[in-house]
């Protein structure tokens, strides 16, 4: 229920004396137990019967393929050709495509779901009571809240979650005293779910196939002969003289053919859609396609004579229907359907059987049961026995262990514990530890630790000290040195390049320039584009390699020599 909290909020707020009047359309448990609880000696209205839901809603039950409900949400609209009609869909992805695909079909449709904005959805609105508009798509957002004068069409194109959004989706048609028709597109996998829902909702619905486009055009014909517009009286003088004027140029027949053309273009053209075989063939005769009886499927027995047994097995065994309802079935050779009710308590499990199977399975439990379990009759639990879920634990200390041995109550070690409780030492008193006290370097050593002596009165590795001939603080800035020769050091010469003219310095041996060996031509600088002659029965040189056996040479960033290979460049569009 929305609002729950505000509502909570005011009733709380509001004068303890007052008088409290409380209006809904449905009054489910939530707003019973509400009414309960804030109002006293209220008197309850119904303005229709108790029994009676939705008199004036006509619901009908159309067989229809999984692929082809879009194709009948389009016959629907055409067969019917109300003036407003209310699209559901379960996600806005479907309200989506359902909205795009009407529309490119000529149906002037709008779109509802939670995402658009106040703004927009009141557009969306404002179009349909305008007229601009004859169809909305819509989520559950419009299910509840949405009053539309001349709304005569709901279509369920995904079936509702439940009961209650079926008779809320339902209910935004037939309103104030008007008819109004509620279709329901089920297909084969959902047929179930759809039955299960009408009778619980107490709904009788009428099932058929989809709407074939002979049936739609059948429609077209009788709602034209039938429009009112072909009887009215004509007032204007300007549209008699123009039919005067069309009558004497064509023939009353070419000029009712060609209204007739006009009507047509106007309306969508209907689409093939087939009805399911297999669905209506069960539903006509009783039997699914195994032979059996077509009823619905019931995974527990529902109401009938039930009789109860208790087994001993509850929450403190951890006891679940998961794997219960599996052992219950073994023992007593029964099946999931006659089995009833499962309530849990504690230490033990009440559970219903159904009277046909009563004789069987107390024949079965009597031939001998597992270890440790035992199953006998019992009552049916009272009001006051309230089933343990399996969140309401108790405390460790409280709950039972069942098999496990009982802990033994926690005592301090000092009070007759397992172990000793801790003691301090006796030949280590606390606080006799002494406190340190820096030692100078003449005491005396501990015993079995060699005397503390500094380092260079050892000899095993000098003491570092600053060189006297390298005082601190002398070293020369640096300069910039020209490209003029530096000076030699102090007792050298400069170097000087010879030259064959020039003279033979002191010591030195006269330079001679050495002819070429023989069969060997003279050293000339090459580039690498330029080839060596090979000499006999080698290869001729082509240049130095690329990477490899160079560790020098360019690499990229994989650590693989960088080749002259131009970068990527994407291709432009084709």
């Amino acid at each position: 229920m929305g609002f729950h909290e505000d509502l909570t909020f005011i009733l709380e707020t509001a004068p303890a004396e007052r008088r409290t009047l409380m209006f809904s359309a449905t009054l489910a448990r939530d707003i019973v137990q509400l009414a309960k609880t804030y109002q006293k000696d209220a008197l309850r209205i119904d303005t229709v019967a108790g029994n009676a839901s939705h008199a004036d809603i006509e619901y009908k039950a159309i067989r229809v393929a999984p692929n082809e409900v879009e194709l009948a949400v389009v016959n629907v609209l055409r067969y019917f050709e109300a003036p407003g009609a209310l699209v559901f869909a379960n996600t806005r992805e479907r309200v989506k495509h359902l909205t795009s695909s009407l529309r490119e079909r000529g149906f002037s449709v709008v779109g509802l779901s939670g995402e658009l904005t106040q703004s927009q959805r009141s557009e969306a609105l404002q179009a349909l009571r305008d007229g601009h508009a004859r169809v909305c798509v819509a989520t559950d957002v419009a299910a509840r809240g949405l009053d539309l004068p001349d709304l005569g069409l709901v279509i369920h194109a995904e079936i509702p979650v439940n009961k209650a959004g079926l008779l809320h989706r339902s209910g935004r048609t037939g309103r104030a005293g008007k008819k109004g028709v509620s279709v329901l597109l089920v297909s084969y996998t959902r047929r179930r779910k759809v039955e299960l829902m009408l009778q619980s909702a107490s709904i009788k619905a009428e099932w058929s196939g989809p709407p074939s486009a002979e049936m739609i055009l059948a429609n077209d014909q009788a709602r034209m002969l039938a429009d009112p517009v072909l009887i009215a009286p004509v007032e204007d003088e300007a549209v008699l003289a123009l039919g005067k004027q069309l009558l004497e140029k064509s023939s009353p027949e070419q000029i009712a053919a060609a209204l007739i053309r006009l009507y047509q273009q106007k309306l969508p053209a209907p689409e093939d859609v087939y009805d399911d075989d297999r669905m209506k063939r069960q539903q006509e005769t009783g039997k699914n396609d195994k032979g059996q009886a077509d009823v619905p499927y019931t995974d527990f027995a529902r109401g009938g004579d039930m009789t109860w047994y208790r087994i001993n097995i509850g929450r403190d065994k951890n006891a679940d229907p998961k794997w219960l309802m599996p052992t219950i079935c073994r023992l007593g050779h029964v099946t999931k359907r006659d089995i009833g009710s499962i309530k849990i308590f504690e230490r033990e499990t009440k559970f219903e059987i159904t009277q046909e199977m009563q004789a069987k399975f107390e024949a079965a439990i009597a031939l001998g049961l597992e270890d440790g379990v035992k199953i006998d009759p019992a009552v049916k639990p009272g009001p006051s026995e309230k089933p343990v879920s399996r969140w309401d634990k108790k405390p460790a200390g409280d709950r039972p262990s069942g098999d496990r041995p009982e802990r033994k109550p926690w005592k301090a070690r000092e009070e007759g514990g397992d172990k000793p409780a801790w003691k301090a030492r006796e030949d280590r008193p606390e606080g006799a530890k002494k406190p340190w006290v820096k030692r100078e370097d003449t005491a005396p050593a501990a015993e079995g630790k060699k005397p503390w002596v500094k380092r260079e009165e050892t000899g095993d590795k000098p003491a570092w000290k600053a060189r006297e001939d390298r005082p601190q603080g002398e070293k020369k800035p640096w300069v910039k040195r020209e490209d003029a020769p530096a000076p030699a050091a102090e007792g050298k010469k400069p170097w000087v390049k010879r030259t064959p003219n020039d003279p033979t310095p002191e010591g030195k041996k006269p330079w001679v320039k050495k002819p070429a060996a023989e069969g060997k031509a003279p050293w000339t600088p090459r580039s690498d584009a330029e080839a060596a002659p090979a000499a006999a029965g080698d290869r001729p040189w082509k240049g130095k390699p690329k990477g490899g056996d160079r560790p020098w040479a360019a690499k990229d960033a994989r650590g693989k020599p960088a080749g002259t290979k131009p970068p990527y460049k994407a291709k432009g569009p084709r």
